[in-house]
């Protein structure tokens, strides 16, 4: 090993994270995703310490938040400049933040002891299995924080959780909300560390609204608690003539409560409340992730899908869902289903695939050149640049890929039978403006992408 390797430490194994005070095994402690969003620099390596521990802990309520750094030996020799790590950090912290194990405790110790409350209006709530909690944490064994003790709590009685399953609420807030303005200083810190490319909300932007999930039990002396989990950001835009776009925007769910349905649950709440008012159109993502997309597209799929919802009530009408769609009859229920033009176009693809039938090459070619013809339309001024022949083949090529990266998957079909198509000339029509007239963009062959709620690799189409 060299001498400089032996002083570098990565950053995003030496920070570890713990909701204190939480109901095991939410306390254990989890890793970021990212730290170079957080003055760490793009190789997220610190210099100057062999053994570096960093610590941000946290109350589970209010978010009050410690800066523990602790260490073997700083490199006293070197010429170079050694990471001031409290500096570093100091500029994404709350300004409520505090270096004092003591401070921290007495500030836990209070909130223990309050009747704490999630900030805003409640709406939502569900339950999760108890089976579905998840034991293992980053770095099981370090030390607890400082000043600080971690105590487990019971569930027991309908009012929060049963022995059988754990009470889960959501709430709406604005920066009208009492209390959410100082909250959000102390939240926003997460969204650095889990969601690629994010920056802090401005508070002068009042068109914002947040809505957090929120872990209800009750402590060993009978107290309800609550502990944070995760939230989106929502930002509202003027739709002419006198509507309303809801844009959700950062999405994430801390570590502890991952996989266990909570993500799922928050969009769907999301979305329900953009159903249920009349002055909001449709409810659109900024830049999703990978995963992010897989997330929306099965709760969407869920829903279209549901005993007399929007499919069964569209496949009952003149033409079904055979395609080509025609177009107006297919944007006056993506209006009802309020989902944006490309969520709602690449939805009714994989519905559509599902009701295929392998044995009729009529309805295979059709829905072949429905799909081209919508990932040619939005890309028109791009693929205008390749010869003809390239032109049929990089569209073969990304329909092929779209099918057997991500429909198939995602609605249980094989699509090997689907995939064979001539691109070439017996797809000329794959230009014409038919088919399904909706999409915004060429995320795969021509790059794009973006991310909402966390790292991870971009959708390709």
């Amino acid at each position: 090993m060299a001498e400089s390797d032996k002083w570098a430490a990565n950053a995003n194994e030496a920070l570890s994270l713990q909701l204190v005070g939480a109901p095991s095994p939410a306390d254990k402690l989890f890793g970021p995703e990212f730290t170079y969003q957080v003055g760490f620099g793009q190789e997220e390596t610190i210099f100057g310490y062999t053994r570096l521990d960093i610590r941000l802990s946290f109350t589970p309520s209010n978010l009050h938040t410690l800066l523990s750094v602790t260490f073997s030996a700083v490199n006293e020799s070197t010429t170079a400049k050694i990471d001031d790590i409290p500096s570093i950090l100091e500029e994404y912290l709350p300004e409520d933040y505090t270096t004092d194990a003591e401070v921290f405790g007495k500030r836990l110790e209070e909130e223990e002891k309050s009747d704490f409350t999630p900030f805003g209006e409640k709406v939502g709530e569900y339950d999760v299995p108890a089976a579905a909690r998840k034991g293992k944490g980053k770095g099981q064994g370090k030390r607890s924080a400082p000043g600080a003790s971690s105590s487990k709590g019971t569930a027991s009685g309908s009012a929060a959780s049963n022995a059988d399953s754990d009470h889960f609420e959501v709430y709406r807030t604005t920066w009208a909300t009492p209390g959410w303005r100082e909250f959000h200083r102390r939240m926003q810190l997460f969204a650095l560390l889990y969601i690629e490319g994010a920056s802090y909300i401005h508070e002068d932007e009042e068109n914002w609204q947040w809505l957090t999930t929120w872990h209800k039990s009750v402590d060993a002396e009978g107290r309800i608690k609550y502990v944070f989990v995760g939230y989106t950001s929502l930002y509202r835009f003027w739709h002419y003539p006198s509507s309303s776009r809801l844009r959700l925007s950062q999405f994430l769910i801390l570590p502890p409560y991952h996989k266990q349905s909570h993500g799922t649950h928050l969009y769907q709440i999301a979305y329900s409340s953009t159903l249920e008012s009349d002055s909001i159109t449709e409810l659109t993502v900024e830049d999703p992730n990978e995963a992010f997309d897989r997330l929306r597209d099965t709760a969407d799929l869920k829903r279209l899908l549901a005993p007399g919802a929007i499919i069964e009530q569209m496949k009952e009408e003149e033409g079904g869902l055979r395609s080509p769609l025609d177009r107006v009859r297919s944007e006056r229920w993506r209006l009802k289903a309020k989902i944006a033009k490309r969520q709602w176009s690449r939805l009714i693809e994989m519905i559509q695939l599902m009701e295929l039938d392998p044995s009729d090459p009529v309805a295979i070619k059709a829905y072949r050149l429905q799909v081209k013809a919508r990932l040619y339309r939005f890309n028109k001024d791009i693929l205008t640049q390749l010869t003809l022949q390239e032109r049929h083949l990089k569209l073969q090529e990304t329909y092929e890929s779209l099918l057997e990266g991500e429909y198939g998957d995602l609605v249980g079909v094989d699509v090997e039978p689907f995939l064979d198509g001539p691109g070439g000339e017996d797809d000329d029509d794959e230009e014409d403006d038919g088919g399904l007239a909706q999409g915004n963009g060429w995320l795969g062959m021509f790059g794009g992408g973006g991310a909402a709620g966390g790292g991870g690799k971009r959708r390709k189409v």
